[in-house]
């Protein structure tokens, strides 16, 4: 089995889920309309990198979760594997950069996560 494998860089507006939402779908289209089997976006596609526990409380999900489930929602009717990086939400504790699986499996969406040990944020700024 030979696949198409799109790795798509995207700009993403901070903070702006819907908009940056509208963005990957445009890719999405795009990447499809070229053949490609396999898309693959960047770390917090949809979020941006967020800094402030505000902003992280506000745009966590869990996983899976409504965004998530857009996300499988649009690889099932594309008929792609999608992989794409989340801003989750795990009890009260925060992990940025989870990667999804979501491959097109008929109604069902299998969501693979990979996470690093650190909860986030990571570090304190340096100064």
């Amino acid at each position: 089995m030979r696949a198409r494998v799109a790795l798509i860089p995207m700009r993403v507006r901070p903070l702006n889920v819907e908009e940056n939402f509208r963005r990957f779908f445009n890719r999405v289209k795009e990447a499809t309309g070229e053949g490609a089997s396999l898309l693959v976006f960047p770390e917090t596609t949809f979020t941006g990198y967020v800094w402030e526990e505000a902003h992280l409380r506000r745009l966590a999900e869990t996983v899976p979760g409504p965004l998530s489930r857009r996300v499988a929602s649009l690889a099932e009717a594309y008929g792609v594997f999608v992989v794409v990086g989340l801003l989750e939400k795990d009890g009260e504790r925060f992990t940025i950069r989870p990667s999804c699986s979501l491959p097109p499996v008929g109604s069902y969406c299998t969501i693979v996560r990979l996470r690093r040990n650190r909860p986030f944020p990571p570090a304190t700024p340096c100064r």
